[in-house]
């Protein structure tokens, strides 16, 4: 496969999107939160593609950031 791992910009992407949503739909009682980000290392739907360390890093901070919980599975990491 030629797709690249998912980044930091790629989670920053979705969270800003889901943000921008929650605040469009105001008129309606919405009670979705982002609660836990679950990221699986390596990608194997991706040929075993990993997302780069620098990019975990800043994942984890920007979940520490917002109050949601955050998974990096990497049992096949080392693996990859």
């Amino acid at each position: 496969y030629n797709i690249p791992p998912m980044t930091f910009f790629d989670v920053k992407e979705a969270f800003d999107t889901f943000q921008q949503q929650q605040s469009n739909n105001n008129n309606e009682e919405l009670d979705d939160n982002l609660s836990t980000l679950l990221l699986e290392l390596p990608h194997r739907e991706l040929g075993g593609k990993c997302t780069p360390w620098s990019d975990i890093l800043l994942m984890r901070q920007l979940c520490t950031e917002q109050g949601i919980q955050f998974h990096c599975d990497g049992a096949r990491f080392f693996e990859a």
